[in-house]
């Protein structure tokens, strides 16, 4: 049985806008170029967040504490 953790159900999350983003530009549904470079962004922004979730679990799971 997969256990679902909370971490697993943001990645999840974010991964599903993140698809949903990327389709949307695929299909060419920006109306504009500034339209086009919120979208982009908006992809870096949930592939920054998930680089950080990932990050965070990993130095838990390991026990390491920087801050």
């Amino acid at each position: 049985m997969n256990e679902v953790t909370g971490v697993g159900l943001m990645l999840r999350d974010i991964d599903d806008m993140r698809n949903m983003t990327m389709a949307s530009l695929a299909e060419g549904r920006a109306s504009s170029f500034d339209e086009y470079r919120r979208l982009v962004g908006v992809i870096q922004g949930l592939n920054f967040a998930t680089s950080v979730i990932r990050d965070v679990e990993d130095r838990l799971t390991r026990g390491e504490d920087d801050g």
